[in-house]
């Protein structure tokens, strides 16, 4: 049950984090005064999700952590 709750965790993570990376690029590009078309937000998000999807497990467990944060919080 602990592994089930920790890979929920870190999918809010996933998920939080990848929004956010879609949210600050949409800011840069419309300060530099460009605008997107509609539709376009979808597939930016579901890029970057599976990007960040594909990362995070091996950069986070890479560093000084060496577990996810959702291990670590559940203690795994």
């Amino acid at each position: 049950m602990k592994k089930l709750l920790a890979s929920l965790v870190d999918q809010i993570i996933v998920f939080g984090g990848s929004a956010a990376l879609v949210g600050l690029g949409v800011l840069i590009l419309k300060v530099i005064g460009f605008v997107l078309v509609d539709g376009i937000l979808q597939y930016a998000y579901l890029i970057t999700l599976v990007v960040v999807s594909l990362l995070y497990s091996p950069i986070v467990e890479s560093t000084k952590l060496s577990k996810t944060i959702g291990k670590k919080l559940l203690g795994l």
